[in-house]
């Protein structure tokens, strides 16, 4: 598997780079810290690929165009750019451990 510039792949870093910079998750991520990490990156990356999905400008359906689009975005690594996501987060804003000795 090749990488792009340090992400899995062409598509993931521009997405990444053109699509999702500078757009704010952190409420999105905020809500899912009652989670484990990994589910706070799947829930992410999910709500990353529906609002990608939503800001693209979509040719008609069935149209050449459309499925070039389609298809671009069908291999970018949604987990991949959700992980690091929520990985400045978290880094940003520790979670505090509850105490349990009391």
């Amino acid at each position: 598997m090749s990488t792009y510039n340090g992400w899995a792949n062409y598509e993931t870093w521009r997405v990444n780079l053109e699509v999702l910079d500078g757009l704010d998750f952190s409420e999105v991520i905020a809500g899912l810290l009652a989670w484990d990490r990994m589910e706070m990156v799947e829930g992410l990356a999910r709500h990353l690929e529906d609002t990608t999905y939503e800001l693209m400008e979509w040719p008609e359906v069935n149209t050449f165009a459309h499925g070039i689009v389609t298809d671009f975005l069908g291999k970018v690594d949604w987990e991949e750019i959700a992980g690091h996501h929520v990985d400045d987060y978290l880094q940003e804003n520790p979670i505090e451990e509850e105490d349990t000795d009391a």
